[in-house]
């Protein structure tokens, strides 16, 4: 319990975090750095769209899943531990975030080194498509909004393979389930939050460039 509840506020710390610099950054005179768009205007509006959709898909496939799971066990964050199926790799916290230090805190300070757009993307996808082989089988329109935001994000990646995904029947599976369906509720707000700031920032820029 003790060790699911630090997991759940290190997560929540790191997306407040990530929530006050996405609001601050626009307002870094000193250093800002010069942004290659990855997207058109119009590319970035239609992945911002798609991933406001998935954030209520997400949220309505995690209250589903609650009350099929609801003789078992509770799936809540009090009470499970969160499964972030991407392996530590690169995914959209630490790829969308500015540099930080020191190394080892939990809510580490900041400088103002802004992201990088292109990486940004890819870890978005990324992360997508690995929580998207995780969580396909839970629901048709979660699998459907997950695999339009990747397409939608136009990154240059190998073939994504369909690799199908069983139901679950024990315990384990579902609880691993679980675990990784709070994850992605959490992820899916930063998606989408990530996507609006790089969407408001494109904005402003094609805004300079007719003055």
């Amino acid at each position: 319990m003790a060790k699911s509840a630090l997991i759940a506020n290190q997560g929540l710390c790191c997306w407040i975090i990530l929530a006050i610099v996405l609001v601050s950054q626009s307002r870094f005179s000193e250093g800002k750095p010069v942004r290659q768009n990855t997207l058109k205007p119009s590319d970035l509006t239609k992945c911002q769209n798609i991933s406001r959709s998935l954030v209520n898909v997400v949220a309505e496939t995690l209250s589903n899943l609650q009350q099929e799971f609801a003789e078992e066990f509770r799936c809540t964050f009090d009470n499970i531990s969160v499964e972030d199926v991407t392996n530590k790799e690169v995914n959209t916290v630490t790829a969308c975030l500015p540099k930080v230090y020191p190394e080892n805190s939990v809510c580490q300070k900041m400088n103002r080194t802004a992201l990088d757009e292109t990486t940004c993307l890819k870890a978005i996808h990324a992360d997508l498509k690995a929580f998207n082989k995780e969580l396909q089988d839970l629901s048709p329109s979660l699998n459907d909004v997950m695999k339009e935001l990747m397409k939608a994000l136009k990154v240059q990646n190998k073939k994504d393979e369909d690799t199908k995904t069983s139901p679950c029947s024990t315990f384990e599976c579902k609880y691993k389930k679980c675990g990784a369906m709070l994850a992605f509720r959490l992820r899916s707000v930063t998606i989408a939050r990530v996507l609006n700031y790089l969407k408001e920032e494109n904005t402003k820029d094609q805004n300079r460039k007719k003055q």
